[in-house]
């Protein structure tokens, strides 16, 4: 081989090299809960269709992630602040989306606004399971622990219902920039069925075969988990648009993960923003109807790429 076909060759994988490492892609898919196998968990959860969003990621040697600031992120800014009892409403029989602003029992934290999913669950017998109004507030006790840093996280919940619901900001951003949400989150997910004898509502106790007293969690589709281990399934989403539903087909939604008794990282989500507003959603969703269906959250970080 001569010199010069070795150069040739050596400069053809060099340019080769290139164009291929050219904008990876991430895929967020909106999907359906999956549901286990067993006949406690045969219910059919009505769902939109499975949403496909492509996001491209520039390349992260000729870039920089900086975080972008939010309102309230670790949700220590007392209740008090602004006093509000606001949340949105999404019926997904109707489609109706109201905004409520007289609801005692939802604490909406500072900076942010609750929302929740109405209509029907799914089918039980000859009637509907129906999504429940859940309560929320903020949280700063230990033992146990229901912060992850700081001195408050943010509790959501319902009692005997199932829930989807969350919390949603907006926030101003350059548009077409690319931004990734992150947060920590886990569950009490108690049906008073701890085997604790003096103490069947045991806040260290959730119920999963693979639970228990334990510190779990498990991406959504993890094989062998049962129904109980999959009640809560925690999720963060981003509006690149900017619009306040977040059953819109626009929301890029991450990866589902189920998580129980202590705080774990939610799997972040990648968006590229379409105009110089962004929606940012926490969520969880539950599927049975436990006395404890708590969700905690804390410590939201949004990052920009310039």
């Amino acid at each position: 081989m001569t010199l010069r076909t070795t150069l040739c060759l050596l400069l053809a994988g060099t340019l080769l090299a290139i164009i291929l490492t050219v904008p990876g892609h991430w895929t967020a898919e909106a999907a359906p809960l999956a549901l286990p196998d067993s006949l406690e968990a045969r219910a059919n959860l009505d769902s939109s269709p499975p949403i496909t969003h492509t996001v491209y990621i520039p390349l992260v040697e000729k870039h920089i992630w900086v975080e972008q600031p939010i309102r309230n992120a670790g949700f220590e800014e007392a209740w008090e602040v602004e006093s509000s009892y606001a949340a949105l409403r999404i019926d997904t029989d109707t489609g109706l989306v109201e905004f409520q602003d007289t609801l005692n029992s939802i604490l909406t934290p500072p900076g942010w606004t609750t929302w929740y999913r109405a209509g029907r669950a799914y089918a039980e017998g000859d009637s509907y399971i129906m999504w429940g109004q859940p309560e929320a507030r903020t949280v700063n006790h230990h033992f146990p622990d229901r912060m992850q840093a700081g001195l408050r996280g943010m509790s959501l919940f319902t009692v005997w219902r199932v829930h989807d619901a969350g919390f949603l900001q907006h926030v101003d951003v350059i548009t077409g920039s690319y931004v990734s949400l992150s947060a920590w989150a886990h569950a009490w997910s108690n049906n008073e069925g701890a085997p604790t004898p003096d103490n069947p509502d045991d806040p260290y106790w959730s119920e999963g075969a693979h639970v228990g007293f334990s510190q779990f969690s498990a991406p959504e589709g993890t094989e062998g988990l049962d129904g109980g281990d999959m009640n809560f399934t925690f999720m963060l989403g981003i509006d690149p648009t900017g619009g306040s539903n977040p059953m819109s087909d626009s929301v890029v939604w991450g990866d589902g993960i189920h998580i129980y008794n202590a705080y774990r990282e939610v799997p972040q989500v990648w968006a590229r923003s379409e105009s110089s507003r962004i929606t940012i959603f926490l969520r969880s969703v539950t599927l049975w109807r436990y006395k404890h269906n708590d969700a905690y959250w804390d410590e939201v970080k949004l990052m920009v790429c310039q």
